[in-house]
């Protein structure tokens, strides 16, 4: 059976994008799939922790958009607590800062063209089948039907993939989705280096927002596990809302309005999903790479598309596009990021019994600190990936 190219990537985000660039920097033909063209807005809070910066250097990708806000530090802040205060890691020029998705998408999207990969504009509606085997990908281009075929297919289209929903599974409990809220506003008072959490009683497992962008604006926001949302009376605009009117936002945010408000589905990560099909792997979101506590997806999307680049390029020069001949990629992604999960996972478990488990473990870290000999506690949040 005839092939277009070596690999089709769908999803251009940092998942696709990056997977993209290393396979063509290896010398394979590359066909990355977007159904939105580049570059375009993505509901996100926008913080993009100093790791990523880290695992896109070492594949070439250095420049990035000077209106990013470096980040200095983060404030956890419980109900009952006042916040606790944590340096986040910095190397050399790079650092945890806040951009807009818009602009962090583009500039690995642009690299994956600049090292080689084709885009085209499809809306990939699931994947062709040769019996188990993953041959290609069908959709649509415009109004015209497209298929388009290939050895392998990495599958970064996000929460709601395409390839992963026709590849099929289980499907996902509320438990193990959160969904998000994020707006933009401006602020009459000028905001410094450090982002905000707020482990407020009644957004929990989840937490809202103040991430600063500039002096005068901020990404804000509202995330909560989905099976507590649901048992919630209010829309998570009310939620956001809330959290605003609180006395050190509102000094802050004065008579400003929320700005582009908008939602979006956050799959939590399990290590019982599968991510490896014949002649298929998952990527990102598409793969439910996003961490279960902090809701965090951008690092973990970067490191799976280039541990999904290296599984393909193996497979490829081993001849073997099975499940078996791709099963490198679970191997590759766990040396990577189990270690980081694996606790989060467990605490995630627990907060379905404990919901306020962050706000404990913020009193006992406040308590441990005001001991004599008190011992500083660490966070995921502080660990330059998450």
């Amino acid at each position: 059976m005839s092939k277009d190219v070596d690999v089709i990537v769908v999803g251009a985000g940092p998942a696709g994008s990056t997977a993209a660039a290393v396979l063509a920097q290896r010398g394979l033909q590359v066909l990355l799939l977007d159904r939105e063209q580049f570059p375009r807005p993505k509901p996100c809070g926008d913080v993009v922790p100093l790791g990523s910066f880290v695992e896109l250097d070492k594949i070439g990708l250095r420049a990035f958009d000077n209106n990013r806000f470096n980040i200095h530090q983060i404030v956890l802040q419980g109900e009952e607590t006042t916040g606790r205060k944590f340096s986040l890691a910095q190397q050399q020029a790079l650092s945890t800062c806040v951009v807009s998705r818009a602009s962090f998408d583009q500039a690995i999207f642009e690299y994956a063209l600049a090292c080689g990969a084709e885009f085209r504009a499809v809306s990939v509606k699931g994947p062709i089948l040769a019996g188990p085997q993953v041959v290609g990908v069908s959709g649509t281009a415009g109004r015209r039907d497209v298929q388009l075929r290939s050895s392998i297919v990495i599958g970064a289209d996000g929460a709601t993939s395409a390839i992963a929903r026709a590849l099929g599974g289980p499907a996902r409990q509320d438990s193990q989705w959160a969904v998000a809220i994020r707006g933009y506003i401006d602020t009459d008072t000028e905001l410094d280096n450090t982002i905000e959490l707020a482990f407020l009683d009644h957004l929990q497992p989840g937490y809202a927002w103040f991430f600063p962008m500039a002096r005068h604006r901020a990404n804000v926001g509202v995330g909560m596990r989905t099976d507590f949302y649901k048992r919630q009376h209010r829309s998570l605009r009310d939620l956001l809302a809330g959290y605003l009117a609180l006395p050190q936002n509102a000094r802050r945010i004065g008579r400003n309005r929320v700005e582009e408000a908008q939602s979006w589905p956050v799959p939590l990560f399990r290590f019982e999903k599968q991510r490896v099909f014949d002649g298929a792997l998952l990527a990102g979101d598409a793969g439910g790479f996003v961490h279960p506590i902090t809701a965090a997806g951008i690092y973990p999307a970067i490191i799976t598309g280039k541990c999904a680049a290296e599984a393909a390029l193996h497979a490829l020069a081993a001849g073997d596009l099975s499940q078996a001949g791709l099963a490198r990629y679970d191997v590759l992604w766990h040396e990577a990021l189990a270690a980081d999960f694996k606790p989060a996972v467990t605490a995630s478990k627990l907060s379905t019994v404990f919901p306020h488990l962050v706000s404990a473990a913020l009193l006992l870290s406040k308590a441990k600190e005001e001991l004599p000999g008190g011992a500083e506690t660490s966070f995921p949040f502080a660990s330059g990936k998450f």
